[in-house]
């Protein structure tokens, strides 16, 4: 990254210091166009998340679960990106999950699209606009630590942003006090309160041995980390990687009965997405605009980490292994979206 008077500039998609995607008239133009053509009055939004292609994610199929949907592609929805990666899909779906009016978002921006982290998280100034109060972001991830299995799932209890360290953040820039204060704490961005509803669905379910929690972390990308960098990353005590160029630090607290109780596991898990850099943009900007956040992770396949080995990722089992949990996060999905739904959130403060 170039820096010059202040200015970043390059990896992330563009000048940071000039971007005004996220300016309030251009997001009201998008959210009145989609309110002006539904007559759907949501409070839940779904983000959902990719894998290496659209066909290998069991989320997309949420899309299918809504009745009667009212359906807007990107490119007809005023001054909103498009999605240039093969495959996946770049539509705003508004409908019923269960009775219950859900806005999903069916396809996602990334940085290594040449997308700046503002522009990557603009759709959620637009959800805040259409009325939305709690979201779910969702996204795929890969798996070297052995005790991770192929379908597993990560209920993110907290996330690193280690490019915000440098400057590089999704409101950087001037603040429009309209979406949330310039000063916002994050210390509950994941809200433990849906957390805990999580964990009971879990409980309930019994997922208990495929589902984990841990506090998720962003790198860089578009490539994946070499060997070498994934040692680096074990020698600091990382868990687990997920989602291109993001870590997460494993936690089985909130799970007693799962396979890997008591392990503390110093390894990582990597990503053969192409989501890049997108969910943590997504958070910091719902959370700033006052919007209740829950996120997971499905792990779609093991990572190899020895420098000589021969064996590579198979994609053909990647896609068997994702869609073989579409049944049980559909379930699952859905039940968080009922529990979502009724929860008073007036109580609880979304400290933006």
């Amino acid at each position: 990254m170039s820096n010059f008077m202040g200015f970043a500039l390059g990896p992330f998609g563009g000048d940071e210091e000039t971007d005004d995607n996220l300016a309030y008239n251009k997001v009201k133009a998008s959210s009145d166009f989609l309110m002006n053509n539904t007559k759907y009055r949501p409070k839940i939004a779904v983000i959902c998340g990719s894998g290496l292609e659209h066909d290998l994610n069991p989320l997309a199929d949420l899309a299918n679960l809504l009745e009667q949907p009212d359906i807007f592609e990107y490119n007809n929805i005023p001054n909103f990106p498009t999605s240039t990666v093969p495959g996946h899909k770049s539509r705003m779906l508004f409908g019923t999950l269960n009775g219950i009016q859900v806005m999903l978002m069916q396809g996602r921006f990334h940085a290594y699209e040449g997308y700046s982290l503002s522009k990557v998280a603009m759709p959620v100034r637009v959800m805040k606009l259409c009325g939305i109060k709690k979201l779910i972001v969702t996204n795929a991830a890969g798996g070297l630590n052995p005790n991770f299995k192929v379908g597993d799932v990560m209920i993110i209890k907290d996330h690193i942003n280690l490019p915000g360290f440098t400057g590089v953040h999704p409101l950087r820039g001037p603040n429009d006090p309209r979406f949330g204060s310039r000063f916002f704490a994050v210390n509950d961005c994941y809200m433990k309160r849906i957390r805990d509803q999580a964990s009971e669905v879990v409980m309930e379910q019994k997922l208990e041995k495929c589902f984990h929690e841990g506090v998720y972390a962003m790198l860089g990308g578009p490539n994946f980390e070499t060997v070498a960098e994934l040692k680096m990353l074990r020698i600091c005590g990382v868990d687990a990687v997920g989602e291109f160029g993001s870590f997460v630090f494993g936690d089985n607290t909130r799970f007693p009965n799962c396979m890997i109780k008591n392990i503390r596991f110093k390894s990582a898990l990597l990503n053969p997405s192409r989501l890049g850099m997108s969910t943590i943009p997504e958070v910091l900007v719902a959370h700033h605009c006052g919007i209740a956040v829950f996120g997971f992770s499905l792990i779609t396949n093991e990572c190899i980490v020895e420098e000589d080995s021969n064996l590579f990722a198979n994609h053909e089992e990647v896609i068997e292994a994702a869609n073989s949990r579409k049944d049980l996060l559909s379930k699952f999905v859905s039940e968080i979206i009922k529990r979502m739904d009724a929860m008073d959130l007036k109580n609880d403060q979304v400290k933006a």
